[in-house]
């Protein structure tokens, strides 16, 4: 076998491998290092740290409100001495942890169980939603990937009131309900209401609306929450687990929230009634700030839930699914968000949208979607796109970025009907848009034509601790040249630590781990430490030579050491021939960890006494350095 050069992974410190030595917290006012940076209009101001050679910063964008209470958080305007990093958003180990949720149950989705815990959250941005009532902290830790001796540790608190104090009115359609009965709280107003259009005026009155659980509305329009009425929750009551019920009978959104802001949509079901209407959405959200959406079912619509021009939107432990298949002149789509920002997307499940992208994300800035499983787009058709913040009407770039986003530990699958899995970049060639400070890491990306993962034209992008799997041509594609719009060539796309796997294994496939298109234009392309297997090829991604290989090229061709560089990825004639684990045919995170074979001491690569940690391929070796140092 010929020699494998594979360097070793630098520990990412996840899954409680952060450092146990941190530095000491501060009372509040001036840091170390210098001090902290300012802290944003919008955003609450923690007690400072002592640093040694990190100077964190906690942001999040409130610090109280009612229960559940979601809350946006992340580092942006941490630095660190340039000897650790010049690029303290991609390179620092950051871990959240949450004192309120340290006995709930964990997320049901994510590509490795061991990253499914509520009360931790790993990466430069997170969002969190405390459920219960009280004073909880956060405590955020970074750690420097370089020296695992050098940490920073800062803490904030966060107040939650309980949701009883609000004014409460408990609806159902079919009766006047009692309260201190069936589940409605003692002290709130009963009414009968079967027109669904007519709940929304109640919220003139009460902050907190309960549907009775069990109860189904036919739509006479959509249940609207207007800028007029700030601050309060629609949710369920009653026993059981049977979701109150709309059905979309009238072409109108389910819900309807216009430039208003901190408002709960909780444990409801939206559906279609299998007649298909283009104003037939689950929730749309305007010019507002602040919703929760928590525990929803929608399905049979155009649009599960739209937003535009929104900050502060969370999606939590909700299932969307079933959207339109077109028949009707409607491709349905799961998401479709755009120019929202401190977007969470956590612990949810969005499937099948028949001809159309799953979740279509049109410009997002301090974002997280982590611990979900989206799955089935349409034919050539994305399960989960990342784009540019919407441009003019002339297409050129409006000079807002999609920025500081972090896409960790999902499942994203298109591996039914084909199209990339994920995709980064400006929705096409003719729109300048502009991308940059993403992190794609320890997800399982899957598809089955073309690329599982594309990324076009981004600055600052880390894709690392990943698992892509595709049938044929390609894992991952680059497109690095810029556009003609005007989007501008990449700068800065680190690519590392990844497990590549081609699933088909005919002959006459063809298949390469990466496809660059017009590096020649690029800088600071790094390809590091990336396994690759891809039995029974006999032809490269492009079609040509006599089986799989690493790279792909087309367009201006650059020179690896100039324009993009690789180093200690399995080289080309292992990709066909080392299969580095035991299973036949892996399906599952676990499945991908290396035999003691493939990390055998006699070759290059080796485990040489580190772990393995499911998705995020974690390694160590006291012999070779690993790609953060190059």
């Amino acid at each position: 076998m010929s020699t494998f050069a594979q360097t070793t992974l630098v520990r990412y410190a996840r899954w409680g491998l952060i450092a146990a030595s941190v530095a000491v917290t501060a009372a509040c006012g001036g840091g170390g290092g210098g001090g902290a940076p300012s802290t944003p209009a919008n955003m609450a101001s923690p007690a400072s740290v002592a640093s040694t050679g990190i100077d964190l910063v906690l942001n999040a964008n409130r610090v109280s409100g009612v229960a559940p209470l979601a809350v946006s958080f992340n580092s942006i305007g941490t630095t660190a001495d340039a000897a650790l990093t010049t690029r303290p958003f991609h390179e620092l180990s950051y871990k959240w942890e949450f004192s309120d949720t340290s006995d709930v149950p964990d997320w049901t989705y994510g590509a490795t169980p061991a990253a499914r815990k509520k009360n931790i959250a790993y990466g430069p941005v997170a969002g969190h939603v405390f459920e219960k009532p009280g004073t909880w902290t956060v405590t955020l830790t970074a750690v420097s990937a370089k020296n695992r001796s050098v940490t920073a540790q800062r803490s904030l608190t966060i107040s939650v009131a309980d949701p009883a104090a609000l004014t409460t009115v408990c609806v159902s359609n079919s009766g006047i309900p009692v309260p201190g009965v069936a589940g409605c709280p003692a002290g709130a107003t009963g009414q009968m209401v079967p027109s669904w259009a007519g709940i929304g005026s109640l919220t003139d009155t009460y902050k907190r609306v309960l549907l009775k659980r069990g109860d189904v509305w036919s739509s006479d329009g959509h249940l609207s929450i207007s800028s007029s009425r700030t601050g309060g929750i629609v949710g369920a009551y009653g026993a059981g687990n049977v979701k109150p019920k709309v059905i979309l009978v009238s072409n109108n959104a389910g819900f309807y929230l216009a430039g208003t802001s901190d408002w709960r949509i909780l444990d409801v079901e939206v559906s279609g009634n299998g007649i298909q209407g283009a104003s037939k959405q689950g929730i749309v959200f305007t010019n507002g700030s602040n919703v929760l959406v928590s525990g929803v079912s929608i399905s049979d619509v155009f649009i599960g839930v739209s937003s535009g021009i929104v900050r502060g939107l969370t999606i939590e432990a909700s299932h969307i699914y079933g959207l339109y298949d077109a028949s009707g002149g409607h491709p349905g789509i799961a998401m479709y968000l755009e120019n929202t920002d401190e977007l969470s997307i956590l612990g949810s499940k969005f499937s099948d949208s028949p001809t159309t992208h799953v979740i279509r994300l049109q410009g997002v800035e301090k974002s997280v979607i982590s611990n979900n499983q989206i799955e089935m787009a349409g034919p050539s058709r994305n399960a989960l796109t990342i784009r540019g913040k919407s441009t003019s009407s002339a297409f050129a770039w409006n000079g807002n970025w999609t920025q500081h986003v972090v896409v960790n530990n999902n499942i994203i699958d298109n591996s039914v009907r084909g199209g990339y899995a994920l995709y980064v970049g400006p929705q096409s060639t003719g729109h300048a848009e502009r991308i940059r400070d993403v992190i794609i890491e320890g997800n399982y990306i899957k598809s089955r034509e073309l690329y599982a993962a594309n990324f076009q034209v981004a600055e600052n992008l880390s894709v690392r601790n990943n698992i892509l799997s595709t049938y044929y041509a390609y894992a991952i594609g680059l497109g690095l040249g810029g556009n003609v719009a005007g989007s501008p060539a990449t700068k800065g796309a680190y690519i590392y630590h990844n497990t590549i796997y081609k699933v088909d294994t005919s002959m006459t496939s063809n298949f390469s781990a990466f496809y660059l298109s017009s590096p020649g234009l690029a800088s600071e392309v790094r390809l590091s430490n990336n396994i690759v297997y891809a039995v029974g090829n006999n032809r490269n991604g492009a079609g040509n030579g006599s089986g799989a290989t690493l790279l792909a090229q087309g367009g201006v061709v650059g020179s690896d050491g100039t324009h993009f560089f690789t180093q200690g990825n399995t080289d080309d004639v292992d990709i066909a021939v080392s299969k580095p684990w035991t299973s036949i045919n892996p399906t599952d995170p676990v499945h991908f960890k290396p035999d003691a074979n493939y990390a055998s001491s006699g070759n290059t690569f080796s485990l040489d006494g580190g772990v393995w940690d499911l998705t995020y391929q974690e390694l160590s070796s006291s012999r070779l350095r690993g790609a953060l140092e190059r």
